[in-house]
């Protein structure tokens, strides 16, 4: 912003605790509240005047502008083998015969079944084998441990997707 401009910004202020004071102070303020009802993401219009008295509402910890314009490219350059003026009728002759490729559920191969049994039978699943006891009782509890799991959420065992995707080793 320029040294005495009077414009309207969107920004987004993160609040501890209760977001109203931060609410107040915007025009179409819109709150986002986590679940532990502890942190708000508040985001709406100010004036660059009132930043200052935004930053220091009660309870808001940062206060950041919301850029409206592109900031980025995706990776990688388009295909240039792709023809980029396809016309309606094109997408409708590639559509219908997509359509003429499909399996109905009822038709699609059979699921790959567990091998939960197979891994039992190997004791892989087992707690001696692991040593998950002995860890217990040596006193590892796992408080304080920080874990994740990744999940894209994307069922490749879909009989829609059976087939169309492939792994590769990244280096």
């Amino acid at each position: 912003m320029e040294s005495g401009s009077n414009a309207n910004i969107y920004v987004f202020a993160t609040v501890v605790g209760n977001p109203a004071a931060a609410k107040a102070q915007l025009k179409s303020a819109r709150v986002a509240t986590a679940p532990n009802r502890k942190a708000s993401l508040v985001v709406g219009k100010i004036h660059v005047q009132q930043l200052a008295k935004l930053a220091s509402a009660k309870g808001v910890v940062a206060v950041q502008p919301v850029e409206l314009k592109k900031t980025g490219s995706p990776l990688g350059s388009p295909d240039p083998d792709v023809d980029r003026n396809i016309t309606n009728a094109a997408l409708k002759g590639a559509f219908k015969a997509l359509l003429g490729n499909e399996v109905p559920y009822s038709a699609a191969p059979p699921l790959k079944q567990s091998n939960l049994e197979e891994l039992m039978e190997l004791a892989l699943l087992d707690a001696d084998s692991h040593e998950f006891a002995a860890a217990w009782q040596a006193g590892y509890t796992g408080e304080g441990s920080v874990i994740s799991i990744l999940d894209g959420g994307t069922d490749f065992g879909h009989p829609d997707l059976i087939g169309t995707w492939q792994t590769r080793a990244t280096t």
